[in-house]
């Protein structure tokens, strides 16, 4: 007797979509206002943030700023990017006009999360400090033949500033470090949301998807075969696995920089308010 999959095939109700567009655009939103508020610059002073600010590693640069202070630049940068990627999916959702393309978007959301959660897991400054620098040989690793243009610093050669993080690192007395897999670092993120359920296979699907490959594009087919469809199960998923690691990314920047006051309170709601949206209690 053959399996009966067309549960796979069943549309996303409006009031469903409403309601994940809502919860996304809601997590977006409260996660942009997290990392711009004054609290990442000046840090509750019991803080592990503010702990590791006062250490002999977290020295001045030639630009006035801390080393540190570029490690923290990297995590709220991170988080902008991962909430713009949730504004562009609610707008693609709302449309219902694409299906594989918002998986595609989704993959972004996870992948710049999982950046600033790397950095964030560091244990001490001279480990924050490690893990900045692997991120940046990551980042650059194929930038070789390029320059980049930053507006505060003008044009940057990626060979060079990968050469001045080294010896950052070894004036300092840090031992560099294997830059991180971003497949691992998303897998990670993803399996920490929801333990067991897999965050290295659903990574998988995410970026099977956005590089159209075939297993991926049969979870889209609607009935007819000619068609591709974003059905119920795959919409519900890639909301949950979205906003999961953004609360959790949130929640982690909550604690490292000990947000409190009104900032944490707006956090708490802005929270709360989005796991309702999607019938999850507190």
């Amino acid at each position: 007797m053959a399996t009966d999959l067309t549960w796979q095939l069943v549309s996303l109700r409006d009031i469903e979509r409403s309601a994940l567009v809502r919860a996304t655009v809601m997590s977006a939103k409260a996660l942009d206002e997290l990392v711009l508020s004054d609290a990442l610059e000046n840090p509750n002073a019991s803080s592990r943030a503010a702990k590791m600010r006062d250490t002999t590693v977290n020295r001045r640069t030639s630009q006035g700023d801390t080393h540190l202070d570029n490690a923290n630049s990297m995590i709220s940068s991170s988080c902008l990017a991962a909430a713009d990627h949730m504004r562009a999916f609610a707008v693609s959702l709302r449309s219902k006009r694409t299906t594989v393309a918002n998986w595609t978007i989704a993959r972004g959301t996870i992948e710049a999360l999982s950046r600033a959660n790397y950095v964030l897991l560091a244990e001490d400054s001279a480990a924050l400090l490690a893990r900045y620098v692997a991120l940046a040989h990551l980042e650059f690793a194929f930038a070789g033949h390029s320059t980049y243009v930053v507006r505060d610093a003008g044009v940057i050669d990626p060979k060079e500033y990968l050469v001045h993080l080294d010896e950052m690192l070894v004036e300092l007395g840090i031992a560099r470090i294997k830059p991180p897999r971003i497949t691992e670092m998303a897998s990670d993120l993803l399996e920490s949301t929801a333990p067991g359920s897999g965050g290295r296979g659903r990574y998988s699907q995410l970026s099977a998807a956005a590089h159209g490959q075939s297993p991926a594009l049969g979870m889209f087919r609607a009935a007819d075969k000619g068609q591709l469809m974003l059905p119920r199960n795959l919409a519900l998923e890639v909301v949950h696995m979205q906003i999961g690691c953004a609360l959790a990314v949130g929640d982690r920047i909550l604690r490292h920089f000990g947000v409190d006051g009104e900032g944490r309170v707006k956090w708490s709601a802005a929270r709360r308010a989005s796991l309702e949206q999607l019938g999850i209690g507190p």
